[in-house]
């Protein structure tokens, strides 16, 4: 026979489960949601470049960031590579650079510990410079 107690205690297990499968909880990692306008206006003042673009430009390395894509409930949409830089741009911009060394983006799988199905983290350096180069 299950008691007042149990019955109680199971109900509450269940419910805290399917918060986790549906995604009630916001995802654990630090997301910065832009926009479609703001990330074509991103484009344009936070340019990406790769080392070779950058031979003989002087610039100034403002530090390391991340961003991650995540897909917290299963209606969303899966992680996109556009949407990870985009969020590297803006936090780039809110530094007051104007480029990023993009490292590069990696996929993940289901993780517990960032509350996402998938998610895809891209990693840059963000940089200021003096006089960027023209193409």
């Amino acid at each position: 026979m299950v008691t007042r107690r149990c019955r109680t205690s199971l109900v509450r297990f269940s419910l805290a489960c399917l918060c986790n499968l549906f995604g009630c909880y916001g995802p654990f990692v630090a997301q910065v949601h832009v926009d479609k306008t703001s990330a074509q206006a991103l484009e344009s003042e936070v340019r990406i470049y790769k080392p070779a673009d950058l031979t003989g430009v002087n610039y100034t390395t403002l530090g390391e960031t991340e961003a991650i894509s995540c897909k917290n409930q299963l209606w969303d949409p899966s992680p996109t590579e556009g949407d990870a830089i985009s969020q590297l741009r803006f936090k780039a911009f809110t530094r007051h650079a104007n480029g990023l060394l993009l490292w590069g983006c990696e996929s993940y799988g289901t993780e517990l510990s960032k509350n996402c199905w998938s998610s895809l983290t891209c990693r840059a350096t963000m940089i200021y410079l003096d006089m960027p180069p023209t193409y």
